[in-house]
């Protein structure tokens, strides 16, 4: 798998399947907001494919609000990399690791967090989710760098009339805004109270069209991507450990 948004989508929106097919069994009321807290490496996670995707989902009323959170720099020792220490630990404890299956009952032995429940599972493609959602023509600028801000949240503009009243300031003077705009409303950090600038225009709904015509197109729709090929300098220096072994 490669290190890069498209990996970090599909397990995003794999894990929002799987826990809406659980939530549907319970026959409980789906959430209506989706809050992430990710790291802030720009190839992976604090990029436009990632954020375009999360504008998609408040497009297409997936949720009401889609929300990425970031920690500062130098304050990203989280509970998640807790939980990866100490999945970490059970890993360098095992004589013997060598393929998924064993990594996987491997992770299996570490107790669930808080009560909750545990899934391991394997992935083993990923779509190209940048292609998919390039129709939807999103643009973004400043975020990313030492003075970007650290919270992003992406909101339908009927939404922000309910929240906020016709006295909002959304920023946008010169054109006809529609119920089904998505807009990006920006905080320093997860939380401050105000925003840092006023609501700006990032998905207009119009422009759902573009990626429906795209869809019917071949290779335009959300396609699996190739896997990584192992370059043939390590498949030779592999061989000759393997060699040096036997």
């Amino acid at each position: 798998m490669r290190k890069d948004p498209q990996s970090t989508i599909e397990m995003l929106s794999h894990m929002i399947e799987e826990s809406m097919k659980e939530i549907d069994s319970r026959k409980a009321q789906r959430p209506q907001h989706l809050n992430l807290q990710l790291d802030n490496t720009s190839r992976e996670n604090r990029n436009v494919t990632v954020m375009t995707w999360l504008a998609w989902l408040v497009a297409e009323r997936k949720f009401q609000t889609a929300t990425w959170n970031g920690l500062m720099v130098a304050h990203t020792h989280i509970d998640q990399d807790q939980r990866f220490s100490v999945c970490g630990a059970t890993l360098a404890r095992k004589p013997k690791l060598e393929d998924p299956d064993e990594f996987m009952a491997a992770i299996r032995e570490v107790p669930p967090s808080r009560q909750r429940t545990q899934r391991v599972e394997h992935q083993r493609v990923a779509r190209n989710w940048q292609n998919f959602l390039a129709p939807l023509n999103v643009a973004m600028g400043g975020h990313t760098g030492k003075n970007s801000v650290h919270s992003y949240t992406f909101a339908r503009y009927e939404d922000l009339l309910i929240a906020h009243g016709d006295s909002v300031d959304i920023g946008v003077h010169d054109v006809e805004v529609k119920s089904g705009d998505v807009f990006l409303l920006t905080r320093d950090n997860m939380s401050s109270c105000v925003l840092s600038q006023p609501p700006a225009l990032i998905l207009p709904q119009m422009n759902l069209a573009a990626l429906d015509r795209a869809r019917v197109l071949p290779g335009q729709g959300l396609v699996v991507m190739k896997r990584n090929e192992i370059p043939a300098d390590t498949v030779r220096n592999y061989r000759k450990m393997a060699n040096a072994v036997d």
